[in-house]
């Protein structure tokens, strides 16, 4: 989903990541208090810069961005990288848990728990 770059040659190691994706991420460079750079990477290229940089709208952009490419969400180890998407989605745009995996669910119920 996302990845943070913190090297002696940020550009470099952007390059190579830019070049490495193959689905929809996010790449940032700079450290956890300031976001130097933020950018949505897929299939080789970068496909949005957020100037200046802003979470939320990158995080919307990127579920948006699985609908405008038609890609599905990447599965990752046993399904665990699909269920974060499936969860931001929930969150962000209220989609109904029927169609949740149960793991999903479970994290959703908990959290309402905490809430109340």
């Amino acid at each position: 989903i996302y990845y943070k770059l913190q090297t002696e040659d940020p550009d470099e190691e952007l390059e190579k990541l830019v070049e490495s994706t193959t689905s929809p991420r996010l790449i940032s460079t700079g450290g956890i208090a300031v976001v130097d750079e933020l950018c949505l990477a897929s299939e080789g290229m970068v496909v949005c810069r957020f100037r200046p940089p802003s979470i939320l709208l990158a995080v919307a952009t990127l579920l948006g961005s699985f609908y405008s490419f038609n890609m599905q969400f990447p599965k990752g180890s046993g399904g665990s990288e699909k269920n974060i998407f499936l969860f931001i989605k929930h969150i962000l745009l209220g989609q109904n848990s029927a169609t949740l995996p149960l793991s999903v669910e479970h994290v959703l119920t908990d959290l309402l728990k905490v809430k109340a």
